[in-house]
């Protein structure tokens, strides 16, 4: 209500007396032409869209704009690139928001919200017009084209501190005309100083993208706020209690004589802590504090100013690393910052502190992977920080990336492996490689047996077998983001070919995954192989779960398995090696509840059951059977398509309901059963589906392990 009051007062108050001046953002732009056009805002015809700008202060400061201004008009113009011209044409309804940012320009929010200060006021709600016009030729600066002048002046103070934010919402309905993209300044060595944050979502969006060091040239009208406006800035704002700050008085006044006296409220408890216009002032506990300003002149009322919770003693950020002292044995090291009074570190996230030291030595065993957990403590603040380890004692890396593709939500490779060891391997995480992008994304791995050619547009081929969350910290052509995504659960590959596909898909916007052009590997050791031979097809992306453009072959996968070998560490796994043949109601797929571990129950489910009964083939070869070589082709019993993958040493005859059946094997707990392998595969009834009456379902192995 305060600021509502001043910017009332503010726009009673402005002298007729004073001259309309002008300034434009990016300061050195004003005669200056920009390096890339912009569709956004004023170039969108009967596209609807929310658009928001995020001006640096610096903007109106370095321009000698040192006190509150009310801004009243703006105006943007056309990129000068080569020479054309355009009708113009207007829309009837855009609302213009304007307000001081809570944010740095830096630090914009993808949330439109986040980025609108509490004085957050609609400055024009009508008609824009795009005029009529042509460019000169590229470099020269065109007359401005877009002309608004403000229904409701805005009172800004630079020089308080806060970045400006434009927040405009275009209905495209009832546009007529033709329009020209604006001239705008990019990229961080044109120094903009500016972010956009836009959505082509329409009227309605709440979240954008942001694009940092790019923004339109604007102009703005003003003229000085005629009254008096208390306004400091404070430094540093943040520390470790004793906390001493130097207050500075920026505050403006009209008046002649200007500002004449201060009253400080440091804690704003109702009591004047100074006089001083610029005093210093130590804060001793540990909290959020809310100074106060109040000024006085020899002409206006006192005016006053509360920044609330500016200034912020003890503020923690915890974090820490983790360093392989042998396989499973992990240093941790404290790395918040300050430094806390106390830490709790919960190594498998079960909400129980395993550890009080700063820095502790802690052991996992044979765990694939690790959640943990530092909570910092200093003074009255606690600061958490979670990290997924990925714990595997193997792994193995394909290429470098050199270049990307982007899709939304989805984008994959699809590339070939080769499992070589006998037992097979658990695969804990991936390392994954991204270009360009910046935010949180999901991969997904899928599998299917043999190759992924043929394969990259047929869903119904491939099982999803883990999932896990990595980051993308913007990397470059040459320079991909690295990141670990340990998997939400470890997938057993038995020995054998397989085709992969990693789709990364991003909550919002784009999702990024990096890839090669040239056709390079194998890249191999004794356990695995990664684009195994033929070399003239080592790979594929798709900008969609398995549709949209395709790029390649080759495009060879940039990335690391993390893996281990079942044996190594006595681990259990169950995966999918064969796939099944379809039935009347689809293709009849395992699923396990736990790998088979020593002393629990193994359960696996059939779906896709036409009788809900079938029976369950468990053998120790996949090679051989009493058939014969293994696969055994089913087509001259009648089923075409099928083939037994698995030697039926052991079958069990289920019955279950809804159309599934459960398998159920309690593992015995005798040590004597770690690293025994078997494979399985179920034979499902369907009476006159075809001579044989049946189908075969995916086969899958599995080793007993702890």
């Amino acid at each position: 209500m305060q600021t509502l009051a001043r910017l009332a007062a503010a726009a009673f108050l402005a002298a007729p007396a004073f001259a309309q001046l002008t300034v434009v953002a990016p300061n050195g732009y004003a005669s200056t032409v920009g390096n890339a056009n912009n569709t956004f805002p004023w170039a969108r015809g009967t596209a609807s869209m929310r658009y928001q700008q995020i001006f640096d202060s610096s903007h109106f400061t370095l321009q000698g704009i040192g006190f509150p201004v009310l801004i009243q008009e703006l105006k943007f113009r056309p990129f000068a690139g080569a020479v054309t011209s355009w009708a113009g044409g207007s829309w009837p309804n855009v609302r213009i928001d304007l307000a001081s940012s809570p944010v740095d320009f830096l630090a914009a929010s993808t949330t439109f919200a986040s980025n609108l200060g509490p004085d957050l006021a609609t400055v024009y709600n009508g008609q824009v017009t795009v005029n009529p016009g042509s460019t000169l030729g590229a470099g020269v600066v065109v007359p401005w084209h877009v002309t608004i002048p403000l229904t409701t002046p805005f009172l800004y103070d630079p020089n308080a501190g806060n970045d400006l934010t434009l927040d405009v919402h275009l209905d495209g309905t009832g546009w007529t005309g033709t329009s020209r993209a604006c001239d705008t300044v990019s990229l961080v060595a044109n120094n903009p100083l500016m972010t956009r944050i836009f959505s082509t979502a329409g009227l309605t969006a709440t979240t954008g993208t942001v694009g940092t060091h790019y923004g339109i040239v604007c102009e703005f009208t003003y003229v000085p706020a005629n009254g008096l406006f208390a306004s400091f800035r404070a430094t540093p704002s943040t520390g470790t209690s004793p906390l001493a700050v130097t207050f500075t008085d920026t505050s403006y006044s009209s008046a002649p004589g200007g500002v004449l006296a201060w009253a400080w409220d440091f804690d704003n408890d109702g009591i004047t802590d100074s006089s001083a216009q610029n005093p210093t002032w130590t804060y001793t506990g540990c909290g959020d504090f809310s100074p106060r300003l109040t000024v006085f002149d020899a002409q206006n009322p006192p005016d006053s100013v509360v920044r609330t919770n500016l200034i912020r003693t003890d503020l923690v950020t915890a974090d820490f690393t983790a360093t392989a002292i042998v396989p499973g044995v992990y240093q941790f090291t404290d790395t918040s910052a300050p430094t806390p009074t106390a830490w709790a570190w919960d190594f498998d996230n079960d909400g129980i502190t395993d550890s009080t030291a700063q820095n502790p030595v802690h052991g996992f065993g044979s765990q694939c992977s690790a959640t943990v957990k530092l909570t910092a403590t200093l003074n009255c603040r606690t600061s958490q920080r979670t990290r997924s380890l990925l714990l595997a004692p193997a792994s193995l890396s394909s290429a470098n990336g050199t270049t990307g593709t982007t899709a939304t939500p989805s984008v994959g490779n699809f590339f070939n492996i080769q499992v070589l060891a006998p037992e097979g391997i658990l695969v804990c995480g991936l390392t994954g490689q991204t270009y360009t992008g910046v935010g949180a994304y999901t991969a997904s791995v899928y599998i299917t047996p043999d190759t992924y050619l043929g394969k990259d547009t047929n869903a119904s081929v491939w099982r999803l077998v883990a999932q896990g969350q990595g980051f993308m910290n913007g990397g470059t052509v040459g320079a991909p983001s690295v990141n670990e995504v340990p998997l939400n659960a470890p997938f057993y590959l038995p020995q054998g070919d397989y085709g992969v596909a990693v789709y990364h898909t991003a909550a919002a916007g784009a999702a990024y995954i990096s890839y090669t052009s040239v056709a390079n590997g194998p890249f191999s050791n004794s356990d695995l192989v990664i684009h195994p031979s033929p070399t003239t097809a080592p790979g594929l992306s798709r900008t969609g779960l398995f549709g949209g453009s395709a790029f390649g072959p080759p495009r060879p996968w940039c990335g690391t398995f993390h893996y281990t070998k079942v044996t190594l560490n006595q681990q259990a796994g169950y995966g999918v090696f064969g796939l099944g043949c379809a039935g009347p109601l689809g293709v009849t797929n395992l699923s396990h509840n736990r790998h088979p571990q020593l002393g629990q129950p193994l359960t696996v489910t059939m779906n896709n059951l036409p009788l809900s009964s079938a029976i369950m083939m468990t053998g120790f070869s996949r090679t051989s059977s009493v058939f014969g070589p293994l696969p055994f082709s089913l087509a001259g019993l009648g089923a075409a398509g099928c083939s037994g993958l698995v030697s039926p040493d052991a079958t069990l005859f289920l019955v279950g309901a809804g159309n599934s059946a459960a398998w159920t094997f309690n593992v015995p707990n005798n040590s004597a059963m770690i690293g025994v392998q078997m494979f399985q595969q179920a034979l499902v009834f369907a009476p006159g589906f075809n001579a044989l009456g049946g189908v075969t379902s995916d086969a899958a192995g599995l080793v007993i392990g702890l």
